[in-house]
Parts: structure tokens; C-alpha cells; sequence
């Protein structure tokens, strides 16, 4: 086979990686599924037909094995169940392939081209052209006539509007006859080489037959090149910071910026994203040559020219060559040289499906811009850190972000001192019920992981079985911690028992660890409320024993 598909040879440590990778998801996605159907069989005397569905359409489970391991265990599938969601996916998918309307289309589509032939294509090299109109459809019907403000497609015998194909979009601009004015705000392949102009009747009325002059929107146009050169440009850096095996796998050209999807097994790192983008400008930059050949599909091969899995390509082929390190199948349209491209600058990169990565990215007026604004972003935060020049931001926020470090850890030392001394003082007015020492006191506007702190400082403050209970308000809320000696704790005495008095009061609840309890609610207000509860009930049970 290798004879025949070298490309096979070439990529076989690729691919036997790749085939590894995918082999252990669908383990993990097998046992995703065993795990399921344990939980389901345990549960259940019958297995539904709904979850047999979901274990054969998500998790890969033929019904035959899921009726064999539920066999085992003396439970029954529901087949009817099973055969009714997948009569239901059936419905859905012949649905979705019907299309509908887009069907009738299609046929109207058909007879244009049948009669007329393909669409002269005049785009490459020129931007305006004079041509007759063939057909005009309006509301998925043939019309004779459309007046102003009529949505239409148009089809002319020539046209410089380019129609979207390989991931570039299509053309916008006007077509002008004697009679009226269509603005077209899309152009596609109605079928492949048919154009179809799609936009509104603006000015008079347009009719088939009429001669008529079709201009692009050449600015967009000429953004659109930008940014396909540049995907070409893109593609070679890919596979020359990644390798061989970043092949193309979708694109989206725009004006102004780009969408390309490639394929590889893992996040590109941010070095590795620096040195891509690093060099894609240097090669812009170099202002390399961009040739376009047109040749037979052989001998594009024989150049080097990267075809694209999925595509495919007639005996004639049109190749775009950047320089001498980018060649590659292309029919869009693009710059003369990779200078005319701008900068081309990295925006986002992440996963969109098992071993497949997108990146997106900005070019020509649309990438400065991005720079612009990033450039006046740092020069305001400059403006707020005092750092006149904005290349020592960084080094003027470290500085910053130090001493804030320093500031909070001095801040926390005189919290803890504060802590610390409230503690003391709260330990000082312990009173005694019998052979217990109780405390129940207010710290008035505190954190509660604060509050935690300052009852474990006074528990440590006092000797012999106590209980601490120490309240506190925080943004309007009410928090409460209570502690109980061990001794205590073995003779019934639970801490939070003890803060379940008076929780209620806070509108809320808490825990019941009898060591260390944790309560709180939003109404703050109340806080001495359920001190004073709280009081009362430690009292009784102390004075109980």
C-alpha cells in the first residue's frame, strides 16, 4: 500500500500515535458506559429502551452486548423502547437530509445551469465587468421582473464576484442596469461554478436579459486577499514549528481576519505560538513573490503543491506559490506579494474536537488596530502605575505587586494581633457554670474565616472544660463559631447543639460537629438575638451536669 500512498509511509509514526490516542478515549468512553449500566442494573428489573439508546449512541455499546451482560444479572432490555429511539434518530436524520426548500433550490439551480452553462468567472484579474443577466430568483421562484426592495439571487453569464468556496467568503458589491440597482451582500456556488449574486433591489427594477456592469466591493476585496495569503502563510509555519502532521482541516477567510483549523494532539504552547507568529512576519516581511499557476493536477503534484484530505480537484488545478516554502491547491484570491498582507498577529488558539486545533487570527489594517488598542491599553495602565514608558509596565507592576505583597502580610500580622489581643480580652470575661468555664461574646463586624481564628485564640486562652461561642456581622450577614473542650464533649456537651439555639434567629442553620461548629445566616441584625439564646442554652446544659 505504501507504493501507492506514500504519504502513508511518511506520516506512520503520526498516524500510529494518533490511532494509539484514540484507542484509550474509547476505553475511557467504554468504561464511561460500563459505569452507567452498573448504576442502571442495579437500580432497575428492567433496562429502559432510552438508556440502552444512550449506551449505544454515546458510549458505543451494540444492543446485542448490552442485552448480554443484562442477561446475566437477570434483567431485561426494553427492545421495543430501544427500537422507538432509534426509529426517532432515523426520522431526524432523514429530515435533516431532505432539506426542504433548500431541495426545491437545488432543481431551479439545475435548470440554470443546464441552460446557460457555468458562470464566466473574470475575478482574478479584474474588479468591474460587463455581462447580461440570465435568471433572477426571488422567493425560491423564477421572476421576470424584481422592483426595488425585492430580496433576489441573480445569475449572469460573467462576473467578477467571487463565489464562497474553500473556506473564503464570498464577494459583495453592486450590480447596475439601465433600470435599476442591486446591492448584493453575498455571493455563492449556487452549485459549483454557477454563481449566484444574493442581495436587494435598491434602485428602478432589474429583469433577465437586461446587460448589466457588476462591481466588487474592492476594499473588501483586497482585505479578503490579505488575510488568504496570509493563511497560506500561516499553514507553512504550522508545519514548520509543529511538523509535517498540522495539515489543514478548515479555514474561514474574512476580511480582516482568519479562522484555519489544523490537526495536532495537543495545545500549542505559548512559546510555540511565538515562534509561529514570529515567523509568519518575517516572511510577510521579506515581501516574498506570490505566483498563481494554472497546470494540470500531475504536475502540481510533482511541484510540491499541498492538496487537502476531503477536497477534490479536476484535471486542470489552480496552485498559489508564496515565495519558494508555501505551494498549495487554491482557488481564492490573493495578494501579489506576502508584504501586502500586514502584519498577521495570533489572537486565540484552542480544541475544537479529538487531535483537531483552531487559531484565529488578525491582518492588515484589522492587526494594527488590534496593536493600536493593546499599545493604548498599556499606556493606560502605565498612566495608572506611574510608568511613563510602557515597556517598563511590567517591571513597575512587579514592583507593585511586591510591595502590595509586604502591605498584606503586614496588614495580616496586625489582624492577628488584633485577633490576638480580642481573644484576651474576650477569654478574661469567661464566666463559670459550675465547673465550666463558658464564653459567649460579640466581635462585632468580622470575616468568618476570621471569626474561626479568634475562637480558636480563645479557646487556647483558657484551662479546665469550657465552651466558646463567638458571633460576628459581615456584609449584613450573621456568623456564628462555637468550641467544646474534649472532656465536655464526652460528657454530651456538642458545640453545635449548643449554636442550633440560636441559628434560628440568624434565619439560617449550621453544623453539628460537637468539637467545632460552624452557623450563620442573612439577618445580621440579629446577631445578639441569638447570643443571648445561645447563652441560655449552654448555661442549662452545663448547669445538667
Amino acid at each position: 500500500m505504501g507504493a501507492h500512498l506514500p504519504a502513508l509511509v511518511q506520516k506512520r509514526d503520526y498516524i500510529l500515535g494518533l490511532v494509539r490516542r484514540e484507542e484509550e478515549r474509547f476505553r475511557r468512553t467504554l468504561e464511561s458506559g460500563h459505569q452507567l449500566l452498573d448504576t442502571e442494573l442495579e437500580s432497575s428489573t428492567v433496562l429502559s429502551g432510552a438508556t440502552a439508546f444512550k449506551l449505544h449512541d454515546t458510549y458505543g455499546f451494540p444492543i446485542e452486548l448490552t442485552a448480554e451482560i443484562a442477561a446475566e444479572r437477570g434483567i431485561t432490555v426494553d427492545l421495543e423502547g430501544f427500537e422507538k429511539e432509534m426509529e426517532a434518530q432515523r426520522e431526524r436524520a432523514r429530515a435533516a437530509w431532505k432539506g426542504g426548500d433548500t431541495a426545491a433550490a437545488e432543481m431551479l439551480y439545475r435548470d440554470i445551469l443546464e441552460t446557460h452553462g457555468l458562470t464566466d468567472f473574470r475575478g482574478y484579474e479584474e474588479e468591474q465587468t460587463r455581462g447580461r443577466i440570465l435568471a433572477i430568483l426571488a422567493d425560491g421562484e423564477y421572476t421576470d421582473r424584481a422592483e426595488e426592495g425585492r430580496m433576489v439571487e441573480i445569475f449572469l453569464d460573467r462576473t467578477v464576484f467571487y463565489g464562497e468556496s474553500g473556506g473564503q467568503v464570498g464577494d459583495t458589491g453592486v450590480i447596475e442596469t439601465e433600470t435599476g440597482t442591486v446591492l448584493v451582500g453575498d455571493t455563492k456556488h449556487a452549485v459549483q461554478g454557477l454563481h449566484g449574486h444574493r442581495g436587494q433591489v435598491v434602485k428602478g427594477y432589474v429583469a433577465p436579459g437586461q446587460d448589466a456592469v457588476a462591481t466588487i466591493d474592492s476594499p473588501r476585496r483586497e482585505a479578503i486577499r490579505k488575510s488568504h495569503t496570509g493563511t497560506h502563510v500561516l499553514h507553512w509555519a504550522l508545519r514548520d514549528v509543529l511538523g509535517d502532521h498540522a495539515t489543514q482541516a478548515g479555514s474561514l477567510v474574512e476580511p480582516g481576519r482568519l479562522r484555519f483549523d489544523f490537526s495536532h494532539f495537543s495545545a500549542v504552547a505559548p512559546q510555540e505560538m511565538a515562534q509561529i507568529e514570529l515567523e509568519i512576519n518575517e516572511r510577510l516581511v521579506a515581501n516574498h513573490e506570490v505566483q498563481t499557476v494554472v497546470t494540470s493536477r500531475e504536475e502540481a503534484q510533482q511541484m510540491g503543491a499541498l492538496a487537502f484530505f476531503g477536497d477534490k480537484y479536476g484535471e486542470i488545478v489552480r496552485v498559489v506559490k508564496v515565495g519558494d516554502f508555501s505551494t498549495e491547491f487554491c482557488g481564492g484570491t490573493h495578494t501579489r506579494t506576502s508584504g501586502q498582507v500586514g502584519p498577521l498577529i495570533l489572537v486565540s488558539e484552542g480544541s475544537i474536537g479529538s487531535n483537531m486545533r483552531r487559531v484565529e487570527a488578525l491582518t492588515g489594517m484589522a492587526a494594527y488596530q488590534h496593536l493600536a488598542r493593546v499599545r493604548q491599553t498599556l499606556e493606560e495602565a502605565g498612566g495608572l502605575i506611574k510608568a511613563p514608558n510602557p515597556l517598563e509596565v511590567p517591571q513597575r507592576l512587579e514592583a507593585l505587586l511586591e510591595k502590595m505583597s509586604g502591605l498584606e502580610e503586614q496588614l495580616d500580622a496586625i489582624k492577628a494581633q488584633r485577633t490576638g489581643s480580642l481573644a484576651e480580652e474576650i477569654a478574661r470575661g469567661a464566666a463559670k457554670v459550675g465547673e465550666a468555664s463558658l464564653v459567649v461574646a460579640s466581635a462585632g463586624e468580622m470575616d468568618p474565616n476570621a471569626l474561626r481564628q479568634l475562637a480558636l485564640g480563645v479557646r487556647d486562652r483558657l484551662s479546665g472544660p469550657w465552651v466558646v461561642v463567638v458571633g460576628s456581622t459581615f456584609s449584613g450577614k450573621g456568623a456564628l463559631v462555637g468550641v467544646a473542650s474534649k472532656d465536655l464533649q464526652e460528657r454530651g456537651v456538642s458545640a453545635g447543639e449548643i449554636l442550633a439555639a440560636g441559628a434560628p434567629a440568624l434565619g439560617g442553620g449550621g453544623s453539628r460537629d460537637p468539637e467545632l461548629a460552624q452557623a450563620g445566616g442573612p439577618n445580621g441584625a440579629n446577631l445578639d438575638a441569638a447570643l443571648d439564646a445561645i447563652r441560655e442554652e449552654a448555661g442549662r446544659r452545663l448547669s445538667a451536669l
